[in-house]
C-alpha cells in the first residue's frame, strides 16, 4: 500500500508472509531524521525508530513526521503461518495377502504433493493416499508460504514365510541329536512330533528321537510358513568278544561280534581275514583277533580279544614267608586266559589268576583250559612279630631307677647299653632302646621300642620369712610356688581342711606349713610362723560441751608401747603427741602407733554448750580486792550486741549500751540500790536490781 500525505511517501513494502520458524522481519519506514511513531493492532510500541523487528503477526502502522505539516504513514500486515506436522507413522512390514493401510498427512486446509520415492505421483494431492505396492512413500504439507512439513514411510510387503529346516538325516544312537533351527528369527512358533504337538516355542530346538518334525512359524506381520523334517536314528553296535583266553589246542572256541543282520570283517592282528565276513569265527591259533560291525550308515563299532593256543599247561608258584606286622604277597598263577583253582586244606579260596592269602597255611593252584591243566603247591608262612614295650620314669632324686622288661621270653635282645638279656637294670638317667628280633622260615622279624629315665627336679618350696600382722588387718596370703602341683596345708601340725591349693591365707598366730607333690610324685616343704599383733590401747574419753568461756580441755591419749601419736582435727594435724590441749571446738581424733607399727584410733567431740547468763545482783567496786569491780554478766560473750540500761531508785537512767562488754563499774555513782534492764540480741529481756556498794 503506498500513501501520499503533504509529500511524504512511506514505504513499508509488500505485505510479508512467513512460517513459524522464519525469523521475523525487520521494518523500515524508509525516511531517516524524522519522527517515528509504530503502532501494532492499534497498540502504540514502545520501539519509535526509523526500523524495528516485528514481535509478532498482525496490522503494524508507522507515521513519519519531519515537520508538522510534512507527515506520512503507511501499513503493512504481517502473517505468521504455522509449519505443519506430518506423522505417516512407523515403517510396515505386511504380508502379501494383508490389504495396504491409508496413509494419513494430518493438517486439514493444507495443500498435498505424494511421492513414490522421489517422484511425484500425478494427482495425488489430497490428505491421504493408499499405496498399492511396496516402497518409499513420502508427503510434502504446505500451509502457506516457505510452511513446508514433510515425512516419509517404508512399506514392505512380504511374500509367503520360507521356513528351512535341514534335509532329513539318518544318525547313530551314539550320535547327538541335531538341533533344527527354523530359520525365521522374532516369529513365534509350534514344533511337532509325528503330529504330536512338543511345547516348545523357539526358533530352534533339540531334537529328542527319531520321527518326523514339523514347525509352524508365525512372523510380527502374521505372515505363516511351515517345513517338516524326518529323523532316522540307526542302533550304533555292542561288540564284545570276552576276556582274553587261552586254550588247549584240541579245543574248539567260537567268536561271536552279536548284532545279527549287520555287516562284519574280522582280523587276525591287525590284518584282514579273507572270507572272514559271518558274525562268529574260529580261531586255530594264537594272536590278536578284532571285527569290525557295521550297522549301517556311519554305525559301527569293534571288538578285539587275545586267544593263546597251548599244547601244555605249567604253574609254578614261589613258597612265601612274612612277618605278621606285613600284608600277605599275591599268589600269581603266571598264566592268562585258563581257569584257576585256589585251595587251602580242601577248601576253594580262589578263582582267578591271583590270589592274596588270609592266612598262613598250604595252598594248592590249579589252571585249567580243555583238556590242559597243571597243579603245584605253595607254603605261606608267618613269622610273628614281637610286640616290645617299655615304659619311662622320672625319679625323685636319691631314688634309684627301675629295671627295664623287653618281654618276649625266648627272642634275641639287643640293647643300646651293649647288653642282650630280656631285663637290664639302668643306674644313670637316659633314653635306653632295645629291639627285639624272631627268627623263622630263613627271615628275622624285628621290633624295637624306648624308654627315657631322667632324675626328677627337687621340688623347691620356700614360704619366705615370718610374718607379723597386725589385729584386723587383711589376711596375709602365702605362696606355695611350684604351679600344677598338690598341695596340703597344716597349722601347728593340724591339716587344714578344704585348703589344697597353691596360695593359702592366714590370719591366726601359729606355724603354717605346706607339702608339695609335683607331677612325678616327689615332695617339697615349707612353713612359716605367723604372729598377729593386738592393736594399740587408746581412749581419750567422751564427747563434752563447754560453754563458750570456760576452760577447754587437754586430751591424753598416752598409753604403752606407743611409738606415735597423731592428733587431728577437720582433716588437719594439730599435733604429735601424747596429749593434746585443745583451743577450739570441733571434733578430735588421735591416731597411735605401737612399736610393731600397729595402728589404733580414737576420737571426742568438743562441743559448745547452750550456756545460760548469770546475773550478780551486787558489785563492789574501790573497794581494793579486785573482785566483783564490774557488772559481770556470765555467758555474755554468747549473746553479743545485748543491750543494757541502767536506772536510779528514781527511775532515772543513769547507763545505757547497745552491745554491752561486761564493763559497767559504776561510773562513780553513789551507793545503793539501781535497776537494770537487760535485753539479748534473742529479743529475750531481763529485769533486777543491783546493789553498788563501794568501801567507806
Amino acid at each position: 500500500m503506498l500513501n501520499v500525505l503533504n509529500n511524504l511517501i512511506i514505504d513499508l513494502g509488500v505485505d510479508p508472509v512467513i512460517c513459524d520458524t522464519d525469523p521475523f522481519p525487520v521494518l523500515d519506514a524508509g525516511i531517516s531524521g524524522a519522527t517515528y511513531t509504530w503502532t501494532l493492532n492499534g497498540n502504540t510500541l514502545p520501539d519509535q525508530t526509523q526500523t524495528i523487528t516485528a514481535s509478532g503477526p498482525g496490522t503494524y502502522i508507522v507515521n513519519v513526521s519531519v515537520t508538522p505539516v510534512c507527515q506520512g504513514s503507511d501499513t503493512l500486515q504481517f502473517t505468521v503461518n504455522t509449519t505443519p506436522v506430518v506423522f505417516l507413522g512407523t515403517d510396515i512390514s505386511l504380508c502379501d495377502t494383508d490389504p495396504v493401510p491409508t496413509l494419513d498427512a494430518g493438517n486439514p486446509g493444507a495443500t498435498y504433493q505424494w511421492y513414490n520415492g522421489t517422484t511425484p505421483i500425478p494427482g495425488e494431492t489430497l490428505q491421504f493416499y493408499q499405496p498399492l505396492l511396496a516402497g518409499t512413500y513420502s508427503v510434502v504439507v504446505n500451509n502457506g508460504g516457505s510452511c513446508v512439513g514433510t515425512d516419509e514411510i517404508i512399506i514392505t510387503i512380504l511374500p509367503q514365510l520360507q521356513v528351512n529346516l535341514p534335509v532329513d538325516a539318518t544318525i547313530c544312537s551314539t550320535d547327538p541329536l541335531p538341533v533344527l533351527d527354523s530359520g525365521v528369527p522374532n516369529g513365534t512358533y509350534v514344533w511337532f512330533l509325528n503330529g504330536t504337538q512338543l511345547g516348545l516355542s523357539t526358533q530352534a530346538i533339540t531334537t529328542v528321537g527319531p520321527g518326523i518334525y514339523t514347525v509352524e512359524v508365525t512372523s510380527l506381520s502374521g505372515c505363516t510358513g511351515t517345513d517338516t523334517y524326518e529323523l532316522t536314528v540307526v542302533p550304533a553296535p555292542v561288540v564284545s568278544l570276552g576276556a582274553d583266553t587261552t586254550i588247549c589246542a584240541s579245543d574248539v572256541l567260537i567268536l561271536d561280534a552279536g548284532n545279527s543282520g549287520a555287516t562284519y570283517q574280522w582280523s587276525l592282528n591287525g590284518t584282514a581275514i579273507s572270507g572272514a565276513t559271518n558274525q562268529t569265527y574260529q580261531p586255530t591259533q594264537s594272536g590278536n583277533y578284532s571285527v569290525l560291525v557295521n550297522t549301517g550308515g556311519q554305525c559301527q563299532a569293534g571288538g578285539d580279544i587275545d586267544v593263546t593256543v597251548v599244547q601244555q599247561l605249567s604253574v609254578n608258584v614261589a613258597d612265601a614267608t612274612i612277618c605278621s606286622d606285613q600284608s600277605f604277597p599275591t599268589l600269581d598263577a603266571g598264566v592268562s586266559g585258563v581257569n584257576y583253582t585256589w585251595t587251602l586244606n580242601g577248601n576253594v579260596v580262589g578263582t582267578s589268576q591271583t590270589y592274596q592269602p588270609t592266612q598262613a597255611g598250604q595252598y594248592t593252584i590249579t589252571i585249567n583250559i580243555g583238556a590242559c591243566n597243571a597243579t603245584d603247591v605253595t607254603d605261606v608262612n608267618v613269622v610273628a612279630v614281637p610286640v616290645v614295650t617299655l615304659t619311662g620314669a622320672t625319679v625323685c632324686p636319691g631314688a634309684s631307677f627301675p629295671t627295664l622288661d623287653a618281654g618276649n621270653a625266648g627272642s634275641a635282645f639287643s640293647w643300646s647299653t651293649g647288653e642282650n638279656t630280656q631285663t637290664i637294670t639302668p643306674s644313670a638317667a637316659g633314653t635306653y632302646t632295645v629291639t627285639v628280633t624272631n627268627s623263622g622260615s630263613g627271615i628275622n622279624c624285628s621290633s624295637s621300642a624306648s624308654a627315657t629315665l631322667t632324675n626328677s627336679a627337687p621340688v623347691v618350696v620356700t614360704l619366705g620369712n615370718n610374718i607379723a600382722i597386725c589385729q584386723n588387718d587383711p589376711d596375709a596370703v602365702i605362696d606355695a610356688g611350684n604351679a600344677g602341683s598338690s598341695f596340703s596345708w597344716t597349722l601347728n601340725g593340724n591339716t587344714i581342711s578344704g585348703q589344697s591349693g597353691q596360695t593359702l591365707n592366714i590370719n591366726q598366730t601359729g606355724t603354717y606349713a605346706v607339702t608339695v607333690t609335683d607331677g612325678n610324685g616327689c615332695t617339697g616343704t615349707s612353713s612359716v610362723e605367723l604372729t598377729v599383733n593386738p592393736l594399740p590401747i587408746v581412749a581419750i574419753g567422751d564427747d563434752q560441751e563447754i560453754c563458750p568461756g570456760d576452760d577447754l580441755p587437754t586430751l591424753d591419749a598416752t598409753g604403752q608401747n606407743v611409738a606415735t601419736y597423731d592428733w587431728t582435727s577437720n582433716g588437719y594435724v594439730v599435733g604429735n603427741g601424747p596429749t593434746y590441749e585443745v583451743t577450739a571446738y570441733g571434733t578430735y581424733e588421735i591416731i597411735v602407733t605401737d612399736n610393731n607399727g600397729c595402728r589404733n584410733s580414737d576420737d571426742v567431740l568438743i562441743a559448745e554448750a547452750p550456756c545460760e547468763i548469770t546475773i550478780p545482783n551486787v558489785i563492789t567496786p574501790d573497794n581494793g580486792d579486785g573482785l566483783n569491780d564490774v557488772f559481770f554478766i556470765k555467758n555474755l560473750d554468747t549473746n553479743p550486741n545485748s543491750q543494757l540500761v541502767i536506772y536510779n531508785r528514781w527511775g532515772n537512767e543513769v547507763y545505757s549500751n547497745t552491745n554491752y562488754l561486761n564493763n559497767w563499774d559504776g561510773d562513780g555513782l553513789p551507793d545503793g540500790t539501781y535497776f537494770y534492764v537487760l535485753v539479748l540480741q534473742t529479743g529475750k529481756d531481763y529485769k533486777g536490781t543491783l546493789k553498788l556498794i563501794r568501801e567507806k
